[in-house]
């Protein structure tokens, strides 16, 4: 017998002409309720409209704002290169915002049309392929290819037509919307001509108003900066775990000072010396420099480790044990009974101990980036804007109640054109 062949056995559905014409039919359908909805929405989009002249001088008056503060800034970023720093910054910042906006509202305006444009195009396509395969199936002489292909091709071609009839129609609606709008133009303009000076006074009061609204608006930056300047450079942290981290760092400091004071009653040396610097910190140092190394807001229990950091590079414990070779007389007797002295030689424990206090407010240089160097010294310049908080501190008679007189420069030093310079430029 001869070898079977052939496929095995797997079938392979394929739909009817009929069943492709209905999924045609619906996605023809489909698609045309889409264009519907795409033009509604197009129609709705009211166009453009061009500044009034309410606008118009409120964006004057805006730019000369913006102009002058820029030209202030100008002046001063000639002899300060922070200042000119800061200045390119805040200025390529406008221009990327600006550009955003644009590109955005662009987008939202050109957005209707786009998709109405792609739903037209989807729609005859989605049409043309119905009717070919209608055509088709309805004669059945036509079946090849080629024909199905041709009288699909003239089917769009008819429905782009209809199209552009369509958009010239739209337009014409446009241009008598255009006319309209000319004709209001034209009749104010005519309005002004009959009464110049109430329209003078009117944009007069105008002009008064909006200056007023843009110097209320600059109060309020004003007034936004400083309560932004506030709230930086106050403690984020809750009370409870500020008065919790500075009761551990005493409980640090507490335990290393009863090790210091029974040193020699719990080490077995000959002699001690001791070399030891106070034990103290002040704890707004201390609240500063957990605050800045984590960036405002902490807890308690998220800052232990950094507790032990701080007090291991504050206090540098150093024991020393130098061990020397003595000798002792010692007398002995010999086998005749007689005494004599000997020298005998024995270790002698010495011990040195030294305690360095490297002062925590000297810690920060060695171990903070810039940045929060930066947000040290905000919080330490303010004192976390909570002098309530350790009243006790002696920072508080430095930097709140006993503020130390402003250095009066005498005239004479003045007269030095070098020294004068110096001091012009530190002060800025």
């Amino acid at each position: 017998g001869g070898a079977a062949s052939g496929h095995g056995g797997q079938k392979f559905h394929t739909d009817s002409e009929q069943a492709k014409l209905h999924k045609s039919k619906l996605r023809m359908e489909s698609r045309e309720e889409r264009l519907n909805k795409a033009r509604e929405r197009l129609a709705k989009q009211k166009p453009p409209k061009k500044p009034g002249p309410i606008k118009r001088i409120a964006r004057i008056a805006g730019h000369e704002t913006h102009a002058f503060l820029h030209g202030k800034v100008y002046q001063e970023e000639r002899d300060n290169v922070g200042v000119e720093g800061g200045h390119f910054v805040e200025r390529s910042g406008e221009a990327a915002l600006h550009y955003g906006q644009r590109k955005v509202r662009r987008a939202i305006r050109e957005h209707p049309a786009k998709a109405a444009a792609r739903a037209e195009s989807r729609y005859i396509k989605a049409t043309a392929d119905y009717h070919s395969r209608k055509f088709a199936q309805e004669q059945p002489e036509a079946q090849s290819a080629a024909a199905r292909l041709w009288h699909r091709h003239k089917l769009k071609r008819e429905y782009q037509r209809k199209a552009r009839e369509t958009a010239k129609q739209t337009a014409k609606a446009a241009e008598q919307t255009a006319s309209a709008t000319e004709r209001f133009v034209r009749e104010a303009a005519a309005f002004v001509k009959r009464h110049p000076v109430g329209t003078l006074l009117a944009l007069g009061c105008l002009l008064v108003v909006l200056t007023l609204q843009s110097c209320m608006s600059s109060m309020v930056s004003v007034g936004n900066s400083t309560l932004a300047a506030i709230a930086a450079s106050t403690y984020k942290a809750e009370d409870a775990d500020m008065l919790g981290a500075e009761a551990a760092y005493c409980a640090l400091e507490d335990e290393l000072q009863r090790y210091l004071d029974t040193y020699t009653r719990t080490h077995d040396y000959d002699e001690y010396h001791f070399d030891l610097d106070t034990i103290e910190h002040d704890p707004y140092v201390l609240i500063s420099m957990i605050s800045a190394l984590n960036e405002g807001a902490w807890t308690l229990d998220e800052v232990q480790g950094t507790l032990q950091d701080l007090f291991d590079r504050q206090y540098i414990l150093t024991e020393d044990v130098v061990v020397e070779v003595r000798y002792r007389t010692v007398t002995r007797t010999d086998s005749e009974g007689n005494d004599y002295d000997v020298e005998v030689p024995y270790n002698y424990y010495i011990c040195y101990v030294t305690l360095e206090n490297f002062n925590l407010s000297h810690v920060p240089v060695y171990m903070m980036s810039e940045e929060q160097l930066s947000m040290y010294a905000l919080y330490m310049s303010t004192l976390g804007n909570r002098p309530d908080l350790f009243p006790s501190s002696g920072y508080i008679g430095k930097y709140i109640t006993n503020r130390p007189p402003e250095h009066e420069v005498p005239e004479s030093y003045l007269d030095d054109e070098t020294f004068a310079t110096i001091l012009k430029e530190a002060e800025k």
